[in-house]
């Protein structure tokens, strides 16, 4: 059913601030008051949400290259 349906929250992505937060549509906008998510924030709603954990390990895997400045 849509209730259940996955949920995610990324708060400011992709920087030093993230904070993530799941759930499902049922759930998630006491979760994101619960976890005080802030503005700028995504929604990210479906079985994508699962993918999570499989791209943080590859993420994890690759070492990251300092900035080259110009």
């Amino acid at each position: 059913s849509k209730v259940n349906k996955p949920d995610a929250i990324i708060q400011e992505g992709c920087t030093p601030n993230q904070k993530v937060i799941t759930g499902t549509v049922n759930d998630i906008f006491f979760r994101a008051q619960e976890a005080s998510i802030s503005n700028p924030a995504i929604i990210i709603v479906g079985d994508v949400v699962h993918k999570r954990f499989a791209i943080e390990e590859m993420t994890h895997a690759v070492k990251t290259v300092p900035a080259i400045q110009l």
